[in-house]
């Protein structure tokens, strides 16, 4: 079911999208954490302009990461884009801003921030 969902949202691209660059494309897993300390599983599957995260706990929600050109105002980040929540809308916040970056390990950063800019969120995720 998950591979499914999966494939159903990422072919939902946008045509303006950005293209993820091809070593951070694939399946990550991994711990986030939010401000103030809550922490929640996640897995993602990050496909050539576009993502599907799933959220896996007590509060399990499914969302649709969309990249595109012109969204990048942090020069350290190399993919920008937007996160709407598709599944589970009372568990999980829809519309942050969504940044990822290869960190020095391997890991992949992602990083949610909101309208204002400010990080909400963030996971270090690895491969599988």
């Amino acid at each position: 079911m998950r591979a499914l969902l999966a494939l159903l949202l990422l072919a939902a691209a946008p045509l303006s999208a950005q293209t993820i660059p091809t070593d951070l494309q694939g399946q990550w897993s991994g711990e986030g954490s939010q401000r103030g300390g809550t922490a929640w599983r996640i897995d993602i599957d990050l496909g050539a302009d576009s993502g599907v995260a799933f959220y896996p706990g007590e509060a399990p929600c499914t969302a649709r990461w969309r990249f595109q050109t012109g969204l990048e105002p942090f020069a350290f980040f190399t993919a920008a884009g937007q996160e709407q929540i598709v599944t589970g809308h009372e568990h999980c916040i829809d519309g942050l801003g969504l940044f990822l970056r290869m960190g020095t390990d391997g890991a992949l950063v992602v990083e949610w921030r909101g309208e204002d800019g400010v990080p909400m969120a963030i996971a270090r995720l690895a491969r599988g």
